[in-house]
């Protein structure tokens, strides 16, 4: 399958290919990596206020939306405060960018990982 059976019923944030933001609890996916999340939330950055979080519960995320999706340690994410965070907004050609790499190569996470840091380093 796609090695997502271990984060069933797990917290997990999940990016998408459009620079969004989720956290919630994996339910459930298909052979297409549509997501099921509950209890989810959408986090909001912003370099001008805290991130906001947008309670959404019950969410489904498409599959050719996904970039990356990882697991969540709640107890570090429990001690953050949200309030006082300031992070800008993916930009759209890291959005493409993201998605591409995912989708289209299958590269590895630290690949994923080393690319990006490349990318945030130009911009």
């Amino acid at each position: 399958m796609s090695g997502l059976e271990s984060y069933v019923n797990n917290t997990v944030s999940i990016i998408t290919a459009d620079g969004r933001n989720f956290v919630g609890t994996l339910k459930g996916f298909d052979q297409t990596v549509n997501i099921i999340l509950d209890e989810s939330h959408e986090r909001v950055y912003s370099m001008t206020a805290g991130i906001e979080q947008v309670v959404l519960g019950l969410h489904i995320i498409r599959g050719d939306n996904v970039a990356i999706i990882g697991q969540l340690d709640e107890s570090v994410d429990s001690k953050l405060d949200f309030s006082s965070i300031r992070g800008m907004p993916l930009e759209p050609n890291l959005q493409l960018t993201l998605g591409g790499l995912v989708q289209r190569n299958r590269l590895g996470l630290q690949a994923l990982i080393d690319h990006v840091q490349h990318l945030a380093a130009e911009i």
